[in-house]
């Protein structure tokens, strides 16, 4: 969570990137994740910030794993609620795929 949060006021802070964009998160790797509602829900506040001042437009979870798999699912369904896109794939590969398809589709 610590990195994240240094990740998220690093964006905060640089002057030079202040144009929209999706970000990737590798979950192929991860095997225990201690995070649950509260952690949630404050990340995904410093998320609808940073749309609103850095044009933040989404995640995309690579997977991975049945675990990469189920966690993601997780954050989607709390994204949803909170207005925060979130998708999920399988690979990396796909995950640029599908940001090249947003991006010169963007009602999709």
């Amino acid at each position: 969570m610590e990195e994240v949060i240094d990740y998220i006021r690093d964006l905060e802070a640089d002057d030079d990137f202040n144009q929209p964009f999706y970000e990737i998160v590798d979950f192929t790797e991860v095997k225990a994740l201690d995070f649950g509602y509260y952690e949630s829900n404050g990340l995904f506040g410093k998320y609808k910030a940073l749309a609103i001042s850095k044009g933040y437009l989404g995640t995309i979870f690579v997977t991975g794993t049945v675990y990469g798999q189920a966690v993601s699912k997780m954050f989607k369904t709390a994204g949803h609620f909170k207005g925060i896109n979130i998708r999920v794939v399988q690979t990396l590969e796909e995950a640029v795929l599908l940001i090249d398809h947003l991006v010169n589709n963007p009602q999709a």
